[in-house]
């Protein structure tokens, strides 16, 4: 019983550590070339965006595309997975109330997110760093 006690308080502790290492400001870097993105088609038809992903032998697959809203912009975490790529499509309704209605206009690829060191010498001056370019919506009628 003790032994499980024990672990029980580790991983609390663990978890609390943890958030205490992710920072909480953050600084946005504007790119204009193509990084860690996927080549995609993004399209909008009313209030849907779709993304296409067409195959390509040389580059990862993706897995998942994630939007997430930070500081009232949309940005699009990509996934990738190690096998075999094919085409692929997402599909998101963007008339949900967590996405500003503006969308179209703040929409963004994370071309690299950096998060630094835990243990840096200067680790109360650490900022998550979103490296981010504009996503171009072609409207579909």
């Amino acid at each position: 019983m003790q032994r499980i006690q024990q672990l029980v308080v580790s991983v609390c502790c663990l978890f609390v550590m943890a958030g205490c290492f992710v920072p909480k400001q953050k600084r946005f870097v504007d790119v204009s070339a193509r990084d860690f993105s996927p080549e995609a088609k993004v399209t909008a038809e009313g209030n849907i965006l779709r993304i296409f992903v067409p195959e390509d032998l040389k580059e990862l697959a993706v897995a998942e595309i994630r939007p997430e809203v930070i500081e009232g912009n949309i940005y699009l975490f990509t996934l990738y997975v190690s096998h075999a790529r094919r085409d692929a499509e997402f599909v998101f309704d963007m008339s949900e109330k967590r996405f500003p209605r503006d969308w179209k206009n703040r929409l963004y690829w994370i071309e690299y997110n950096s998060i630094p060191s835990p243990f840096h010498p200067f680790a109360s001056n650490r900022v998550n760093e979103l490296h981010r370019r504009k996503v171009a919506v072609e409207e579909k009628n």
